[in-house]
């Protein structure tokens, strides 16, 4: 956490070009997420851990994070309250526009599956489009915020297609910098890496095409909305030894060398 945080805040000092978003599963109380179908659901952390949790993330400046039921139950007990922020995201979606030197940027929280991780119903999927597109046609940009895990985010890919520009993943499933499939070059699709090991980085260098019409997908054979180099820059960073702490942080969790 501490070598994280000191990530996030040398690159807090960039500016206000900077937006900050936490994905899923991003507390304690949400880890091992995959363990309670298998019947071996682990105890809450304890209060300590929550209390030291909100110091850590109020701390982060997050914009906007998504935070599960479980994770936020955990904090109020422990904590009396949440970090500034996040957003408790339960069965429906929940929306947000962000006033950026881009525009405005819209982000669609999805709700979680039927099971924590994992892909989601139907009716789910639906939800996140309608979210998207009534925000479409008011935001420079619409990045969607998914729990599903990397087999449900894939399969959401093409119904995004038109509505959303970004998916930022979370959920089971491997992490990459970004991926664009030619099925679907109008979604850039990101996914971190578990535990807070890395983290994502997505630079906008020019604003993209906007869909061409809401809630219409783009017609085959039309212009890429995302180029490489061009439009944009997108890395996975790990947060190995190599990043800097930051000292603020270290006097709440300590020396980030001892952690396992």
């Amino acid at each position: 956490m501490a070598r994280r945080a000191g990530f996030f805040d040398a690159y807090r000092r960039r500016g206000k070009n900077t937006v900050f978003i936490a994905g899923p599963y991003e507390f304690l109380a949400d880890s091992p997420y995959g363990h309670e179908e298998r019947g071996t659901v682990p105890p809450s952390p304890p209060p300590a851990e929550g209390r030291r949790a909100l110091l850590a993330h109020s701390l982060l400046r997050i914009d906007a994070g998504w935070l599960s039921p479980k994770a936020a139950n955990w904090m109020k007990v422990s904590a009396g309250k949440i970090p500034p922020g996040y957003h408790i995201v339960n069965t429906d979606t929940i929306s947000r526009v962000i006033d950026t030197a881009l525009g405005k940027v819209g982000i669609v929280f999805f709700p979680q599956g039927t099971a924590p991780g994992k892909a989601p119903t139907r009716e789910q999927e639906h939800k996140a489009l309608a979210a998207g597109r009534a925000l479409r046609g008011k935001t420079a940009l619409l990045l969607g915020v998914s729990p599903w895990g990397l087999v449900g985010e894939k399969k959401f890919l093409p119904g995004a297609q038109g509505i959303f520009d970004c998916i930022l993943g979370g959920g089971e499933g491997v992490a990459f910098a970004h991926s664009l499939a030619q099925e679907t070059p109008g979604v850039l699709w990101l996914r971190p890496d578990g535990k807070g090991r890395a983290v994502n980085i997505l630079e906008i260098l020019q604003a993209p095409q906007q869909s061409l019409s809401p809630g219409k997908r783009r017609q085959s054979g039309g212009p890429p909305q995302w180029v490489e180099d061009v439009t944009f820059r997108a890395s996975l960073v790990f947060l190995d030894p190599s990043v800097p702490s930051d000292p603020a942080m270290r006097r709440i969790i300590g020396d980030p060398a001892t952690d396992n």
